[in-house]
């Protein structure tokens, strides 16, 4: 499918499908800066786009942001730097991190773990403003063109490139934070230890996740590479460029003891090895760490 098409598409699903959702956007922008798009809504909408989706996700989705953005709305708000945030992706692109494999970059996919760790939310540069030093043009280029050293002045009169001069306050910004999602130890075959996998979140997706949470993060199979002592390799690993975030919200559920269970319980507490017990429990497959096992059953 073409890129036309894509847009025309877009433009059809947010006007008859999301024209409620996307006035509400509008009236707390830029507060809110992200429209959620369930994949099934999509889906039924178009099936094409919606395989597309999965399969190409970043031409797909620069045109849904491309029309959202230029979309003429009823009140004098421009959204200029909303996002698209697809959610609620089918089963067959539900992964786990172990499972990624040379096949998936580029692909658009969905894991649910927990939040090992998180960083402190920072700006990133996502388009550099420079200025040519020979001709004074001034251009947008991107970061990575800056770090090689190979930007080209885009003005057609001038015959000698650089050298150039960034702007960091013209360039265009976004928030970032880089958090480690830890697979769900349940679900695990005995003796397998839960892997985990860098996570990207960018703009407002950087708020609101925090260590603990359990969450399912839809987003864009990455690589970057494994750099080593020896220098440069030819070696990479998978990481996730996040288009939205799902948090699980885990309710709990009433436990009803019955006469019997409360005996065997009060009978239980007369054992005298019963930490050992209790810590002899937890994770017995991962031999050691009675210390470590110890600290956990006497926060329980």
């Amino acid at each position: 499918m073409r890129q036309e098409d894509y847009l025309r598409i877009w433009e059809e699903f947010l006007e008859t499908r999301m024209e409620e959702e996307v006035l509400a956007l509008a009236d707390s922008y830029p507060d809110k800066r992200s429209l959620y798009v369930p994949f099934k809504l999509l889906e039924r909408f178009n099936q094409e786009i919606a395989d597309d989706l999965l399969d190409h996700p970043k031409q797909v989705l620069s045109a849904g942001n491309e029309v959202l953005r230029s979309i003429d709305l009823p009140m004098d708000v421009t959204l200029g730097n909303a996002f698209l945030r697809v959610i609620s992706l089918p089963p067959t692109s539900r992964l786990k991190a172990r499972n990624l494999r040379e096949y998936h970059p580029g692909k658009f996919v969905a894991l649910e773990g927990m939040v090992r760790m998180a960083s402190k939310a920072f700006t990133a540069v996502t388009r550099v403003y420079v200025t040519c030093q020979r001709c004074g043009n001034g251009f947008m280029t991107s970061p990575a063109r800056v770090k090689a050293g190979t930007i080209q002045c885009n003005n057609p009169a001038c015959d000698r490139g650089g050298p150039y001069v960034k702007d960091i306050e013209r360039s265009e910004k976004t928030a970032k934070r880089v958090i480690q999602l830890q697979e769900n130890p349940e679900g695990l075959k005995g003796g397998e230890l839960p892997e985990t996998i860098g996570i990207i979140l960018t703009g407002d997706l950087v708020e609101g996740i925090s260590p603990g949470n359990r969450v399912v993060v839809n987003g864009i199979v990455m690589l970057r590479e494994i750099k080593s002592k020896a220098g440069d390799t030819l070696d990479y690993e998978h990481y996730i460029d996040a288009v939205s975030v799902e948090v699980i919200e885990r309710e709990f559920e009433e436990i009803d003891i019955t006469p019997e269970d409360e005996r065997a319980i009060r009978e239980l507490s007369k054992s005298p090895t019963l930490i050992e017990d209790i810590r002899g429990s937890i994770a017995p497959t991962i031999y050691g760490q009675d210390d470590v096992k110890e600290a956990i059953a006497l926060q329980l």
